[in-house]
């Protein structure tokens, strides 16, 4: 049967969106709601014997195309609501279908197109039918859909479908419904709800600065959609002397960059360039107002160097200009902080400051270099890797971070021999069994290397084979090896204690004290303290237990450090001195130890 004659039993009941006004009418003081509405299914939406096999998502796709092209050539789209569902239903249709398939439409009539959208968005019964609608409406739909999406998008499984069309119309009303409904208790308090920009500007203006100081408790996502959801772009262009507001822009400028979890947030920002351009136009007023933000400053200095901002839409020549200036502002300000003691992300500033910041020039067809994250902001060491000016990895693997230099640089994982090597240059934060990783193959061809072979590149991209001179990349590769200005004293201490592990004398060691699987790392959120684990399982298959030793930074030499936990480790049984950091709860308290409240990473 074509699409243009399978028919299901027609859904009866209220629409979608007449049920939303009904709850949002009955909401208190007409505040959102904490999450979204999940509606019922409606009568004569459920599958049936007749539904078709399943199809592949191509069949499915053209299907939806096919469908919608007819319903939008009738010349009383608003009419053929009831049918439009009815051929809908039964097609196995998912969001990404829809939006796939309006996207395909050949030359329709735009006026019957947003016509048909609206009266799905508002009639539809089903979440298909209104998905369909609420597709349209993305491409050809107007900034007078916004509140019938922003209402319909209260739906659970809509919400997804309705921001993706906002963003295409408005992207402060995509995020005021998207905040709202994804922040839980003191973070929706605090960050889900600034007075409406367009109602009163230097309302938010005062909002957005009394917010609190320092780094936001949210992430990258939640970050950038409180940036549009206050226009961060028209808000530092409008009050430039508000230093209180640079401060906290400064602060979600800097989350938005993080890639803790993924993704990077900052190139779907798309006043990203603005705020830069406002923020970093005044950064020795916003010093003397704040010192505190000097270490901020640092991070998106970094950024712009090696980071995903580089790929940003920058004119030409403005991101090396900023980010020169910038370095040059921040070490004159921190030039003379050298008494005493300081924090660990002040520590991280100077040291960070004392390394090359100016960026990358786009004719050098390869550069390495190690980037740490500041303390106070989560975030791995990445082994960051530009090819003609450009980050690698930020451009081709959205999911996660650059590889970790244990890997790449001291374990010459970016060498070059004759025989073809496979090498992971990213994986997934979540693993890369769940959302993949970044690899390329290298190869040495004479007096070439050659990356070819990429795998895992995002969306289906397919990188260029790159050649260098084989002289000139080995040179590089070298340099990056040997660098060690980025190094700090409890890192070094942890990497020189994960060498010593596996010491013959230390091996034997841990063998009597019935311990394996060492490592030794530092902590993204204490980077002065060294934890050593072991785990302590007698018999295979039997109860388990994870020990850690911490190891805080004394000011000591980390090799005089490192030998002092390596040489005690075979002086006495590390389950002594270590604590208790996983494992079996009734195991532990068998062999007299105590078990943790909240077992440490």
């Amino acid at each position: 049967m074509s699409p243009a004659t399978e028919h299901h039993a027609p859904p009866t009941g209220p629409s979608l969106y007449e049920q939303v006004c009904r709850l949002l009418d009955a909401e208190p003081d007409g505040r959102l709601p904490d999450r979204a509405y999940v509606l019922p299914r409606p009568p004569g939406t459920s599958g049936s014997p007749g539904d078709p096999p399943r199809r592949t998502h191509e069949e499915r796709g053209e299907r939806a195309r096919q469908t919608l092209s007819a319903l939008v050539a009738v010349e009383n789209p608003p009419s053929r609501v009831d049918e439009a569902e009815r051929r809908l239903q039964g097609q196995q249709l998912r969001p990404f279908h829809l939006f796939r398939a309006v996207q395909t439409l050949d030359g329709p009539d735009t006026a019957r197109a947003a016509a048909l959208g609206r009266q799905l968005v508002r009639r539809g019964r089903t979440s298909v039918g209104v998905t369909a609608g609420i597709a349209l409406l993305e491409r050809f739909g107007g900034t007078g859909d916004i509140p019938l999406l922003s209402t319909v998008g209260l739906v659970r499984d809509l919400t997804s479908s309705a921001v993706r069309a906002l963003d295409n119309l408005d992207e402060g009303a995509a995020a005021r419904l998207w905040l709202p409904l994804r922040l839980r208790g003191d973070l929706r308090a605090l960050y889900a709800e600034p007075p409406p920009v367009e109602a009163d500007f230097e309302a938010v203006r005062r909002w957005f600065g009394d917010l609190p100081a320092g780094r936001p408790p949210i992430g990258p996502t939640a970050a950038r959609r409180l940036a549009e959801a206050v226009d961060l772009p028209g808000l530092r262009e409008a009050a430039p002397e508000d230093t209180r507001a640079a401060a906290r822009a400064a602060q979600m400028l800097a989350t938005i960059t993080d890639r803790h979890g993924g993704d990077t947030e900052i190139r779907a920002c798309s006043g990203a360039v603005r705020v830069y351009e406002a923020l970093l136009g005044r950064v020795p007023a916003l010093l003397r107002a704040d010192p505190g933000a000097a270490p901020t400053l640092v991070a998106l200095a970094v950024e712009l160097r090696t980071g995903a901002s580089v790929l940003l839409d920058w004119p030409a020549g403005r991101r090396e200009e900023l980010l020169e200036r910038l370095a040059g502002q921040l070490r004159s300000a921190l030039v003379s902080d050298t008494g005493g003691t300081s924090p660990p992300h002040r520590a991280w500033a100077r040291r960070t400051l004392g390394r090359p910041l100016g960026p990358v020039p786009d004719d050098i067809p390869l550069h390495v270099e190690t980037a740490v994250p500041d303390p106070a902001r989560p975030g791995a060491v990445e082994t960051r890797i530009m090819l003609y000016g450009r980050p690698v990895v930020a451009e081709l693997f959205g999911p996660g971070p650059a590889g970790d230099p244990s890997h790449l640089l001291d374990g010459g994982g970016l060498r070059a021999t004759e025989e073809p090597r496979e090498v992971r240059l990213a994986e997934a934060y979540c693993t890369e069994g769940c959302c993949g990783a970044l690899y390329v193959t290298i190869r040495r061809e004479g007096v070439e290397v050659v990356w070819d072979g990429w795998r895992g590149a995002e969306r289906g991209a397919t990188p260029p084979a790159y050649r260098f001179d084989a002289s000139a990349y080995d040179a590089e590769i070298a340099r990056a090896e040997e660098d060690r200005s980025w190094q700090w004293p409890a890192w070094r201490t942890a990497r020189l204690i994960a060498d010593g592990l596996r010491r013959e004398a230390v091996r034997r060691a841990l063998e009597r004290w019935e311990l394996c699987r060492p490592r030794a790392y530092t902590l993204e959120d204490r980077p002065d303290v060294v934890v050593v684990r072991f785990t302590h399982q007698p018999e295979a298959g039997g109860p388990w237990l994870h020990f850690a030793l911490h190891v805080p930074d004394d000011g000591r030499p980390p090799e005089e450090a490192a030998e002092t936990v390596l040489r005690g480790i075979g002086e006495r049984d590390p389950k002594e001195t270590a604590t208790v950091c996983g494992g079996s709860p009734a195991y532990a308290r068998a062999l007299g130890h105590a078990w943790p409240e909240r077992p440490s990473p």
